[in-house]
């Protein structure tokens, strides 16, 4: 079956010294990006890690990115020279990430953007939003970042980041639509899906058998402020996806394709 052979295609990708060695870059580029955080509660916080990841899942597949997961986590603990805290049932949480990136984005169809992809979107073939709709909307995300900052106190840096991403949104980044509409279905159901299954499922449920949260405390407040805070940041970490992913795998197409067609000319053997 297709969906198995994923997984063994996956695992063969670590026989390549390219995988081993792109893998270990993001990697230590996850942990870099750890670092940089942004705490909306002490409790909720925004992490741009999750590119890394993402990457690794649609380069090399889910075994990879289940595998670099779990490395990542084991290595951010040793970084930190936090190894008393380290917990298998956290690890599982980043592994599960990692694996799920694999099953939507591996071998995504690389897209180059180009003019055509930021005329107005009336003449593109997908239109979701109009220019006026799209400002609408990024005015209404920032009156509700406002409303809700005043009622749960979130981090000042949570809500420029937020609207930063709405202004962005209502000038040009809707007129993304433009994209192969199969590939941004791949990235949205990549980010709804680690959203759902790890922050609004796993985390919270980890918590509450280790003790962290009561059940009650969790599904009275901890979960109903997570769903909030993830509904806010999910447009916003896909955008970003969208964005950088689609370079990526273009440029890692790119560069790869141009060694191997250097490497099959040395190998053809020239006519007398």
């Amino acid at each position: 079956m297709a969906f198995f052979r994923m997984f063994k295609d996956s695992a063969l990708e670590l026989k390549s010294l390219r995988c081993i060695t792109v893998t270990a870059m993001m990697i230590a580029l996850n942990l870099a990006l750890k670092s940089v955080t942004i705490y909306v509660t002490d409790d909720l916080k925004i992490s741009f890690s999750y590119l890394a990841l993402a990457t690794i899942g649609m380069l090399f597949g889910p075994t990879v990115g289940f595998l670099a997961g779990a490395v990542t986590d084991i290595l951010g603990l040793l970084v930190q020279q936090m190894m008393s805290a380290f917990n298998p049932l956290y690890t599982l949480v980043e592994a599960t990430g990692g694996l799920l990136y694999g099953l939507f984005l591996y071998r995504l169809q690389p897209v180059k953007f180009n003019k055509e992809m930021f005329k107005p979107v009336a003449e593109t073939s997908i239109v979701p939003l109009n220019g006026i709709n799209a400002k609408l909307l990024s005015a209404l995300m920032i009156i509700a970042v406002t409303v809700l900052y005043n009622i749960y106190k979130f981090n000042e840096l949570f809500v420029v980041y937020v609207i930063v991403f709405a202004l962005l949104y209502g000038i040009f980044l809707h007129k993304l639509a433009a994209l192969p509409w199969k590939q941004l279905l791949r990235v949205i159901g990549a980010k709804l899906t680690v959203a759902l299954v790890c922050n609004i499922v796993m985390n919270p449920a980890i918590m509450v058998i280790t003790g962290v949260w009561a059940a009650d405390l969790a599904l009275d407040v901890k979960i109903p402020l997570r769903l909030l805070k993830n509904a806010i940041q999910c447009p916003v970490d896909i955008m970003i996806l969208i964005l950088i992913l689609f370079p990526i795998m273009a440029a890692y197409k790119s560069i790869f394709k141009n060694q191997n067609t250097t490497k099959n000319n040395k190998k053809t053997p020239t006519k007398v």
